[in-house]
């Protein structure tokens, strides 16, 4: 009878303990979920404030939203502000643009990234705006003309 119920106890025991570790899990994955976004920086390498943030799940929840932002018409992202972008995973099959034009026109310095993929938990910085690379996750094509590090005008964001 004393090991029938010391293996009862013993059972229930793991069963808890496989309960609570699955209830742990859910509450890491939930939280994380909503910290994946796309950060701009007022300094390069990710550094000093943030400019603008466009949280992920906002963007590309259930319903797709490209966003297309004037950063002179919107207070969404602060006007020749943003020298760096720290994307925050998962991200895919996704282009940012970033324009010196305040409407987006390829007449001054732009830059275009686009993101293969990065992963969950993953974070990429791109540096500057102002340099051609080729991450593997993250390609960025730049067109100079006098500088896109603070002096993004314009930003788009889309898949």
């Amino acid at each position: 009878m004393k090991t029938k119920f010391s293996s009862l106890i013993k059972h229930f025991a793991l069963g808890l303990v496989i309960g609570l570790a699955s209830i742990s899990l859910l509450i890491t994955n939930a939280s994380t979920a909503f910290a994946d976004s796309f950060l701009f920086f007022a300094e390069n390498n990710c550094t000093e404030d943030i400019v603008a943030n466009y949280d992920y799940d906002k963007l590309f929840g259930e319903i797709y939203i490209d966003i297309d932002d004037n950063c002179r018409e919107t207070s969404r992202c602060k006007n020749d502000e943003a020298r760096s972008l720290l994307i925050k995973g998962p991200a895919e099959d996704t282009t940012v643009a970033l324009y010196d034009n305040p409407d987006g026109d390829t007449d001054d310095d732009y830059s275009v990234i686009n993101i293969r993929s990065v992963s969950g938990g993953d974070t990429v910085c791109v540096g500057t705006f102002e340099k051609d690379y080729d991450y593997g996750e993250v390609k960025v094509y730049y067109r100079k003309d006098n500088g896109l590090d603070g002096r993004v005008s314009h930003i788009e964001i889309g898949g």
